[in-house]
């Protein structure tokens, strides 16, 4: 069964058309990932899910229950949460306030001292610089911090928007690791990225998109086959 339905997504920015007829699924406990070049339409495809996209038409549902319609807050509420492009933290605040942020939805503060405990067990280095304005981290503390403050929300699904991006192949590995950590506990990934090595070294099944279109789906082991895969990521 699938937690995460999209079915016939179209999107604008103005009249421009952006996304067109893009149909995914995410299952319990499965991690996805949507690779694309620049421009391909993957971060107007999250954040359309997300509730702060474009105009849309088309159908997003979670666990059955129709997710079109509603607004950012309420999409968190309902255990969906996105992991932003360029990571959006408060830099004048601490690591600590920056992480309570994440757990101001009423969903999630009962569980707000629990989810701080595993936060701060997956990510060690944000305890001891709890106190630290969050600006004056490293790209990799902060991309680390950013994950951090979702978690805060008690996500079910957490949707990420180019988790690798500009970091050190070491910092990415850590990401990695972390996911799948993540997804032991329970938790269910969708992952947009350019990097097709972390992308398809975590993920159970993708999809490519171009142009604002689905040119390839399967499983990570059939989106290796390079041929295939170059065919449809540089749309050739």
């Amino acid at each position: 069964m699938s937690m995460l339905e999209v079915r016939g997504m179209n999107a604008w920015y103005g009249d421009i058309p952006v996304l067109h007829d893009v149909c995914l699924t995410v299952a319990p406990q499965e991690i996805v990932v949507v690779l694309g070049a620049n421009n391909a339409g993957k971060s107007t495809l999250v954040d359309a899910i997300s509730g702060v996209g474009p105009r849309t038409e088309g159908t997003v549902s979670w666990n059955g229950v129709s997710l079109s319609g509603l607004s950012a807050p309420a999409i968190v509420g309902q255990g969906v949460v996105q992991v932003p492009e360029g990571r959006l933290l408060f830099p004048n605040m601490s690591v600590l306030e920056n992480l309570l942020v994440g757990s101001s939805h009423r969903r999630s503060r009962q569980n707000r001292n629990e989810n701080l405990e595993r936060v701060f067990s997956l990510f060690p280095q944000l305890e001891d610089r709890r106190r630290q304005q969050a600006g004056s981290l490293s790209g990799g503390e902060q991309q680390m911090l950013s994950i951090g403050r979702s978690l805060m929300a008690s996500p079910q699904l957490l949707i990420l928007d180019e988790p690798s991006l500009g970091l050190a192949p070491l910092i990415v590995e850590r990401i990695i690791e972390t996911l799948a950590v993540l997804r032991r506990q329970g938790l269910t990934v969708l992952m947009i990225e350019q990097n097709v090595t972390a992308g398809l070294g975590l993920a159970d099944r993708g999809y490519v998109l171009d142009q604002g279109r689905v040119v390839m789906s399967g499983t990570a082991q059939e989106l290796r086959d390079e041929g295939n895969l170059s065919q449809a990521y540089f749309g050739s």
